[in-house]
């Protein structure tokens, strides 16, 4: 890695942010896309498995952009934001695998 390079490299801290916001960037999107994108609405309740979920899908942000070694800010969101969509194809993936092989 060259000099520049290291200088402007994302540390933990800012992989734990980046992928913190990119976990919840798809569910900030549907919820502006649900109201028509107006900021002038009343907030929700959130019941437990709503925090549930958020919660869960920072976690997986997180962990998606430090597994991934996300250099940049950008890196880190995208990362942050596709890791649950990436497990999710693997895990169905290896689910349609399973029952192909099982009805063999």
């Amino acid at each position: 890695m060259t000099a520049r390079a290291a200088s402007t490299s994302l540390e933990r801290p800012g992989q734990i942010a980046w992928g913190a916001i990119g976990g919840l960037t798809p569910y900030v999107v549907a919820g502006l896309n649900a109201v028509g994108y107006r900021t002038d609405f009343p907030l929700p309740s959130f019941g437990w498995g709503s925090v549930l979920a958020l919660l869960l899908s920072v976690g997986l942000g997180v962990i998606g952009s430090m597994l991934l070694e996300s250099h940049t800010p950008f890196t880190a969101w995208y990362h942050g934001g596709s890791f649950r969509i990436m497990l999710n194809f693997l895990f169905s993936e290896s689910l349609h695998q399973i029952s192909q092989h099982a009805l063999r």
